[in-house]
């Protein structure tokens, strides 16, 4: 009996709802209906019918998206530069694999990464370049030398649940940057 009127009460707090559902569906299959005649007739359809139809939804226009790092460019070569630990992390998922991948070595800092836009070797102005911005925006800005590590993008893991930012390295070179005095 108590399931019984449980369902009585259910059906009387929905009554008022299906009569409103109702006549939005009935509306809507005359929106169609009608849409259905001009496009028999040759007329066009317009768009806001499109989005009654199952499976159809107006589309929003994409969102620009901020670039989530710093860019710069060298002898025609892109250079990224991340902002903070999760920045670091999308800036190595968009990297490709033959991207070069730099970072002061033993301090906290952003990553750099120079596109080589499949050239296999970039050159020495823009690995110099990109080295003092890993220098730069790092702990070890204060320091007058500054030893980089580099390696390609596909050598640079990020170990399953660790915090943004962290990363395993293998098969890496060392540059040293020296910072000028006033940077120093």
């Amino acid at each position: 009996a108590q399931a019984l009127y449980a369902r009585a009460k259910r059906i009387r707090r929905g009554h008022p709802h299906v009569h409103a559902r109702l006549e939005k569906s009935r509306q809507e299959l005359a929106k169609l209906q009608r849409a259905l005649e001009r496009k028999i007739q040759g007329d066009a359809v317009d768009s806001d019918v499109l989005t009654l139809l199952p499976g159809r939804r107006k589309q929003k226009p994409p969102e620009k998206k901020a670039v989530p790092f710093r860019q710069f460019e060298v002898e025609g070569y892109h250079i990224w530069v991340g902002k903070s630990a999760r920045q670091n992390d999308a800036l190595l998922r968009a990297a490709s694999p033959n991207d070069m991948w730099m970072h002061a070595k033993d301090y906290a800092g952003s990553h750099v990464v120079i596109r080589a836009h499949g050239q296999e070797r970039v050159p020495a102005a823009v690995v110099q370049a990109a080295g003092r911005l890993a220098a730069q925006h790092s702990k070890a800005r204060t320091e007058r030398h500054v030893e980089i590590t580099m390696t390609k993008v596909k050598n640079v893991r990020k170990p399953r649940g660790a915090p943004a930012g962290l990363v395993n390295v293998r098969d890496t070179d060392t540059l040293t940057i020296k910072l000028p005095e006033g940077e120093a």
